[in-house]
């Protein structure tokens, strides 16, 4: 059960198919589910890891994103390595590797 909530999740996190790159219902959806498990199996700790797990990765979804919702181009196929998103590194302390 806990691998299909993973599954859930990570289909939320980064979308297989369509055409948008998250779908947030997905993770909340997950998220829901995985608290509820964990509400029925307190002592299960491999629930409450992949809770954990999921609300970590659930903290860093909106650095994901640009401000128009599309992808950030730092998790582009074509953005050179180490280039960051201006719209997540904003900073005039920032230089380039």
């Amino acid at each position: 059960m806990l691998e299909v909530i993973y599954l859930i999740f990570n289909e939320g996190y980064t979308a297989t198919a369509g055409d948008d790159w998250m779908r947030p219902a997905l993770c909340e959806d997950a998220l829901r589910l995985g608290r509820i498990v964990a509400e029925l199996v307190p002592r299960e700790p491999e629930v409450h890891g992949l809770v954990a797990l999921m609300e970590i990765q659930q903290s860093r979804a909106a650095a994901r994103v640009g401000p128009s919702g599309s992808r950030c181009c730092c998790w582009s196929k074509t953005a050179p390595a180490g280039i960051s998103c201006s719209s997540i590194v904003d900073s005039p302390r920032w230089t380039e590797p």
